[in-house]
């Protein structure tokens, strides 16, 4: 099976270091035979040296944003992984999405309970997306606005509607099926223009700076033939939401 991990990174400065090193560390020690698309947003030039001496053990892929697609997001960065990935003109079996979590907002104890719940759960989730036919893993789920998503997923891409969940956080795993019919059928501008410029269907509000954190994760929705959803986490208050979540049987929550 080919597997590979889009990685978004931010690394301001020097002393933010040990936040990519980690996450590389951790490829290193559990996914040195992956494919790895890492899009880099204005980063210091050590983080980019850092990336090119990893490259020595792992099979790296990188590009850094260019300034006229950057957000004030960290989204910005999987578009580049992406566009990347499409470039390459190869197709895999499993992708996992990860991030730099905590090399702006400090928040270092948040990114080892996320390691916890996904880089180091990696044969329990894939055994799962693998044998058992889940679409999406990710960790947390909650919900949007009432329809909220059939007003920004159909902008890139057009398929079956979504319901009201979403994902947290910016850390997930599709399965080789969602991303793979993602890539061959949403329009090309997806890949080369800011995202923010584009307007949500009916109104004049744009895609936000949470586009990928909240939104991309659940074209699983859009594109699957049995859409399946993997989480651990729900963080929601709505509770006829919550009761649809726990009621479907599509939707299965996993411990570990």
């Amino acid at each position: 099976m080919k597997k590979c991990i889009l990685f978004a990174s931010h690394i301001p400065s020097e002393n933010k270091l040990f936040v990519g090193k980690e996450s590389l560390d951790k490829f290193v020690e559990s996914f040195s035979d992956y494919d790895i698309y890492i899009g880099i947003n204005n980063s210091c030039v050590e983080w980019i040296d850092t990336v090119k001496e990893y490259s020595n053990k792992l099979s790296i892929i990188y590009e850094i944003t260019p300034k006229n697609l950057l957000d004030t997001g960290g989204g910005a960065a999987y578009q580049t992984a992406l566009r990347l990935l499409k470039n390459s003109g190869v197709k895999y079996d499993i992708y996992w999405f990860g991030h730099t979590k905590g090399a702006t907002s400090n928040c270092h104890n948040f990114r080892k309970e996320v390691f916890g719940l996904f880089w180091d759960q990696k044969e329990k989730i894939e055994y799962e997306i693998f044998e058992n036919g889940y679409s999406l893993y990710s960790p947390y789920i909650g919900v949007t606005g009432q329809n909220y998503l059939n007003t920004t997923i159909p902008v890139f891409i057009k398929g079956e509607p979504n319901d009201d969940l979403c994902s947290f956080y910016s850390f997930w795993v599709h399965s080789g099926e969602v991303v793979n019919e993602f890539i061959d059928r949403c329009i090309p501008e997806f890949f080369n223009t800011n995202l923010l410029s584009f307007k949500r269907i009916g109104g004049n509000d744009g895609i936000d700076r949470y586009f990928f954190e909240r939104d991309f994760p659940m074209i699983y929705q859009t594109v699957s033939k049995t859409p399946k959803l993997l989480y651990n986490t729900i963080s929601t208050e709505k509770t006829p939401y919550l009761i649809n979540i726990l009621n479907n049987i599509n939707n299965t929550k996993i411990d570990f």
